[in-house]
């Protein structure tokens, strides 16, 4: 049965123009990074890329990118260096992402039979390689050929895997939201996706 065996949860930008750190956004009681961890459950190890919280369970893994700030490439790659060695379909979220868990765990995983990434697009047609779903031997080998990898783009990274795009249903789309400045996380609170 094909199921994801590791999330890696990218927590670890500047949140520059947010203004704080996105991870600890309070959304319906909980913070980002907790409302993750508690969608993702306790049967799934998780591998966190940025600073580690009072959120703590069993299944959580820390790290942390080199150098610092490295950008979301650099970030995959030190999450990859937690994750279990026997695992084999990755998830890769974006913390200020808040239902991207929905979303990748809607993502149809036979795609991985033949191809070695399921990215779904938001309704312009733009990837969110940051809420999808990896092959993990794919994702170590691109990573290698770009070497040095600080400051690459997930873009390029994309370039060097055979990517399944997905297009969600419209209903649906919403779940692609990403937090980036308080205005946006007014629409999420309000409920106004635009």
């Amino acid at each position: 049965m094909n199921e994801i065996d590791c999330y890696i949860l990218v927590s670890g930008g500047r949140s520059s123009r947010f203004g704080s750190d996105k991870a600890n956004i309070n959304l319906d009681g909980a913070t980002l990074l907790a409302r993750h961890i508690d969608s993702i459950g306790a049967s799934t190890p998780i591998v966190v890329v940025g600073d580690e919280s009072c959120h703590h369970n069993g299944n959580i893994r820390w790290t942390r990118e080199e150098p610092a700030f490295g950008g979301p490439v650099t970030a995959i790659a030190a999450g990859l260096t937690k994750a279990p060695p026997s695992a084999k379909h990755i998830a890769v979220i974006a913390v200020d992402m808040p239902y991207a868990v929905d979303v990748v765990k809607g993502l149809d995983l036979a795609l991985l039979g033949t191809h070695d990434a399921v990215i779904p697009t938001d309704g312009e047609g733009f990837p969110q390689p940051l809420c999808a779903i990896y092959e993990f031997g794919a994702l170590t080998r691109a990573l290698s050929i770009m070497k040095p990898i600080e400051g690459k783009s997930m873009r390029e990274l994309s370039s060097h895997l055979k990517v399944a795009h997905i297009r969600l249903a419209s209903e649906l789309e919403y779940k692609l939201v990403d937090i980036d400045t308080p205005s946006d996380l007014e629409k999420v609170r309000d409920g106004r996706m635009d």
